[in-house]
């Protein structure tokens, strides 16, 4: 029988494609012309790789543009990696003096890091798939840079955990991750401020308080999910109206670079706006999606933005906020302790703008002080000035990031700073009616931390000694009269008071234990919400916060004789930290190390105290979680407590260590039992 033109296709057809296929697709591999370009001519010993996954259409190039100058005035040799080939091509023709290269596969991958064994960060500017590649390199450090602040659900997911470190603009990006719904312990976070936005911040501190002279509209793009369409530019015409009428300011607007990604038909939405909107000529001008948003921003403008970065980006400039939140359609916002209406005025209709926009315009800007918080909050001004980003790549560079415990018999660590510099000594205690007690402690000599690992002890199984009992501890309260709680508490709402005057705040008592300061605390001192925190609820209180929750922060945390019982300093300083708001304060009391012989001392052989701080080792976990300290003398101090006891201030917004310091310029020591 003659075969069918079918039965020709089947046997011969198909077999003959693929092997042409198949030759083509070798020949391709063999002679691919991008394989040149993976490794550039004009590196030699590159410290940094900084990666941009995106396509070109995707925001490549966005992303990456605002760290290019910085790593370049960093000092250090780097290398900058796309992943496509419009990407390269554009890299190397707008920046014709970086090393470029383009990596399509693992085996480009694996030939990049064989060349340059001087890699020490890898540096990612986007959550993309095609970050894997490199993130399964074992050696350097894997940080996440990102390309800005927001309450979009993209800057907080599970995606984050994948990198040795991220770096955040300011606690705001913690908190929001604080308040996941999903483990976060492993997290490290870098505050490195906003280092592109030096300019501004000296330009607002420049700037005198003179009327608005322009509006400055920012919209972000219309997303790819239906939860992160958070743009405004559906109503566009509408606000710009209501804007102009407004007190008739020119309005200046650049669209976000992505704007017609996910959406074709907003490619033109500019030039459709400009029409729609009906200003008179000159009234309202589009500058090029692509150029620097930097370039926008000016201390003589109010501006008017939707949930996106460019929120963070003019809150260096201390200006008048007016923030889109939609509410005709469901949208995703991952929020931190302060949500957009604590410190912007919000609005979802072109009338709620125009009614906010004419109250500033007037002169009544009630939000200018909350405004100010959240810039420190978000984009964390100190950090940028203090050049943050900078010493966070010498430190990359140097190698010194010492973070993972060592493996078994290997050198021994300090969990405060991290230094190698410890020493172990089996101590005995020389204190009468203690000389039992020898335990093996490890003393760090860079910054005087000193554990003592083997002394724990599990208060949920085993209770509680003398000194955390009330009737036999002159620190822990019986309910009926003040003890060392009450008085920490009471200088705390002072501070408060300091920091805005007829705050009332919320507090919680941190490790309360059996004492019973609480119950006059919430009869006498002026908090609205009084509640416990602790490993096990050991009062049986109505309002309890275990002591590893998240999602719940406070004004005030007391912390009295705690700290010195913290095992694991990372996850125990983390579960601490998150229980306190932005602008609140952590009051702990302890001892405080400082280089006395540790066999005179009772204090190190104490009960369950694992760690004995010192004043450098606090410094060192604070600058890990973005936190300040101050340290000061409470009264007991100079009577049985001894000369070694602290109150120790764990605070974020430097106005409330401006309270502090005003606070003890009117007491000489720190209230105590």
């Amino acid at each position: 029988m003659t075969p069918g033109p079918s039965m020709l296709h089947k046997k011969i057809g198909v077999p003959l494609v693929r092997n042409v296929f198949e030759r083509c697709l070798a020949y391709l591999k063999k002679h691919n012309p991008h394989s040149a370009r993976t490794l550039p001519e004009g590196a030699r010993a590159p410290v940094f790789l900084l990666h941009t996954g995106a396509s070109l259409k995707g925001g490549a190039i966005d992303h990456i543009k605002p760290w290019l100058s910085l790593f370049e005035h960093a000092g250090h040799e780097f290398i900058v990696v796309a992943r496509m080939m419009d990407v390269y091509e554009q890299l190397c023709l707008d920046y014709p003096q970086l090393q470029v290269c383009l990596v399509k596969d693992s085996a480009d991958v694996d030939k990049l890091i064989a060349a340059y064994p001087s890699l020490r960060g890898f540096y990612y500017v986007a959550n993309t798939a095609n970050n894997n590649l490199f993130l399964r390199c074992s050696g350097g450090r894997h940080v996440f840079l990102g390309h800005g602040d927001s309450d979009k659900s993209s800057s907080m997911n599970r995606g984050f955990k994948a990198y040795d470190e991220v770096y955040v603009a300011g606690q705001a990006h913690i908190d929001r991750f604080a308040r996941a719904d999903f483990d976060t312990s492993g997290l490290r976070f870098r505050i490195i401020g906003r280092p592109d936005a030096g300019i501004l911040l000296d330009a607002a501190d420049a700037a005198t308080a003179a009327p608005p002279q322009r509006i400055v509209y920012i919209p972000t793009w219309e997303g790819y999910v239906a939860e992160q369409d958070y743009s405004s530019l559906a109503l566009a015409p509408e606000l710009l109206r209501a804007a102009h009428a407004q007190g008739g300011l020119p309005i200046v607007s650049k669209l976000h670079p992505l704007t017609g990604a996910a959406r074709p038909a907003l490619l033109d939405i500019d030039q459709r706006i400009v029409a729609r909107a009906g200003l008179p000529a000159g009234a309202l001008t589009f500058l090029e999606r692509h150029g620097k948003l930097t370039d926008l921003l000016a201390p003589d403008a109010v501006f008017i933005c939707d949930i996106s970065a460019t929120v963070s980006e003019c809150l260096a400039l201390d200006r008048p906020l007016f923030v889109y939140v939609p509410k005709d359609r469901p949208i995703r916002v991952v929020s931190s302790h302060m949500s957009h209406a604590d410190y912007a005025y919000t609005f979802a209709t072109a009338d709620e703008l125009a009614a906010q926009l004419a109250r500033v315009l007037g002169g009544d800007d009630p939000l200018a002080g909350a405004r100010r918080r959240a810039r420190e909050y978000f984009i964390s001004p100190s950090a940028t000035r203090a050049n943050a980003f900078g010493r966070e790549l010498q430190r990359v560079a140097d190698g010194a990031w010492n973070e993972a415990p060592p493996a078994p018999g290997e050198e021994a660590y300090c969990p405060a700073c991290h230094s190698t510099a410890v020493d172990a000594e089996t101590v005995a205690c020389a204190i009468p009616g203690m000389e039992q007690l020898a335990f093996r402690f490890l003393t760090c000599r860079a910054c005087g931390f000193v554990s003592n690992p083997d002394n724990r002890h599990d208060y949920r199984a085993e209770g509680f000694d003398g000194p955390s009992t009330p009737g036999e501890s002159a620190r822990t309260g019986d309910g009926l009269r003040p003890r060392r709680e009450y008085r920490m508490a009471g200088m705390a709402a002072d501070l408060l008071a300091r920091y805005a005057p007829d705050r009332s705040g919320e507090l919680l008592v941190y490790g309360a234990g059996l004492s019973r300061d609480h119950v006059l605390i919430a009869r006498d001192l002026p908090f609205r919400r009084v509640a416990l925190c602790d490993m096990a609820n050991f009062q049986q209180v109505e309002d309890f916060v275990p002591h590893d929750a998240r999602g719940q922060a406070f004004d005030v945390v007391i912390a009295s004789e705690v700290i010195e019982h913290f095992v694991d300093l990372e996850t125990d300083f983390a579960h601490l930290f998150s229980k306190v708001r932005h602008d609140g304060v952590v009051v702990a009391s302890t001892n405080l190390a400082d280089g006395a012989p540790l066999e005179r001392l009772s204090y190190p052989f104490s009960l369950g105290h694992t760690a004995y701080h010192s004043g450098r080792s606090l410094q060192a976990v604070c600058r890990r979680f973005g936190m300040r300290v101050d340290f000061r003398t409470p009264a007991n101090a100079t009577r049985g407590a001894g000369p070694r006891k602290r109150y120790v201030l764990f605070y974020r917004d430097p106005r409330m260590g401006e309270a502090i310091s005003q606070y003890f310029a009117d007491h000489h020591l720190a209230p105590s039992e």
